[in-house]
């Protein structure tokens, strides 16, 4: 009874998930946003007037 919920529970395999996805998403999202960050710049400007004039 004792060994069989030790063999049932995934220790490795619950940290091994965690750690996985984490580090995964961490690097795509910033090189993503990099390149469309370029063009979002000069709209920043305009947004802070539009909204004034609103």
């Amino acid at each position: 009874y004792t060994p069989q919920p030790a063999e049932a529970e995934p220790l490795p395999a619950d940290p091994l998930p965690e750690a996985d996805p984490a580090p995964e998403p961490v690097p795509e999202p910033e090189q993503a946003p990099k390149p469309e960050s370029t063009p979002s710049p000069p709209p920043e400007p305009e947004n802070p007037s539009q909204p004034e004039e609103l």
